[in-house]
């Protein structure tokens, strides 16, 4: 991992999202990008031009009050051991700018909080099938370092666990412990010649497998992860639509609202 972005939620009180990727940053050698996006209604509340007037003037304060931050995170990430960081404010749809921020990194850190709308549930799911960048989501209560200890990857093989499993490999490779749930799926094409194990083994990275049945609900999923005491939690994100997961309570959705630990995502 060569470029990590950060979403930050903040200009002034830089969060548990903006405290892991600078460690992480800093670990890896890393260039780091803090991103604060302004938001613009896409399509205005009214067409009234004094109102749209008043918006506009609104949006250029909120951004020239975010360009004025650059000091304080370029700061804030030497201070973690950061020595490569850089501020960055756009301007327009959440998704469209993280997208195309995201791009060019290898990894997307953001932080899941509730009581702010970029952090919910459903602004996460936007920005994780928006981007299609693997993202690291930290709680907002989160006071963990990295290097995270203890590691449990969820691994259905799904095209979306290889994913996350595959770009996870950094983070993986310096935890003390590596736990691997495995469930595997009723076959549907020809057996790939080696599997999880195999493929952690490789990277020479020792792992307790634990097999879990296929097919568990969101909600047994995230018992089974809990029982493990991890530090962060790897999986796919979103390996059917996402329609299914809102219907049946899937994984995906289950681990942006439950997990209690930092949560590795790829789709």
């Amino acid at each position: 991992m060569r470029d990590i972005l950060v979403l930050s939620q903040s200009t002034s009180a830089f969060g548990s999202e903006s405290e892991i990727a600078c460690q992480l940053a800093g670990f890896m050698d890393a260039q780091l990008t803090g991103l604060f996006v302004v938001e613009r209604f896409v399509t205005p509340p009214t067409y009234d031009p004094t109102v749209l007037a008043m918006l506009e003037e609104e949006v250029s304060t909120l951004r020239a009050q975010a360009e004025r931050a650059a000091e304080g995170f370029v700061r804030f990430a030497r201070e973690r051991g950061c020595n490569s960081a850089r501020w960055h404010v756009a301007t327009g749809s959440l998704v469209q700018c993280a997208a195309r921020a995201a791009s060019w990194n290898d990894l997307v850190v953001v932080r899941r909080d509730d009581a702010c709308p970029q952090g919910g549930e459903a602004a996460l799911g936007d920005l994780l099938l928006g981007m299609r960048t693997p993202m690291l989501i930290v709680p907002a209560s989160c006071g963990g370092a990295f290097p995270f200890e203890r590691v449990t990857i969820a691994f259905n093989g799904s095209i979306e666990s290889v994913r996350a499993l595959r770009a996870a490999i950094p983070l993986v490779a310096v935890a003390k412990e590596v736990v691997l749930l495995h469930a595997e799926p009723e076959p549907r094409c020809e057996p790939m010649p080696s599997g999880p194990s195999a493929y952690l083994a490789m990277h020479g990275i020792p792992v307790d497998e634990r097999s879990i049945p296929p097919g568990l609900s969101g909600k047994e999923l995230m018992q089974a992860v809990v029982s493990t005491g991890p530090d962060l939690l790897v999986m796919g994100g979103y390996g059917r639509s996402r329609f299914s997961e809102w219907m049946l309570g899937g994984a995906t959705r289950s681990a942006l609202s439950r997990c209690p630990a930092p949560l590795f995502l790829a789709h």
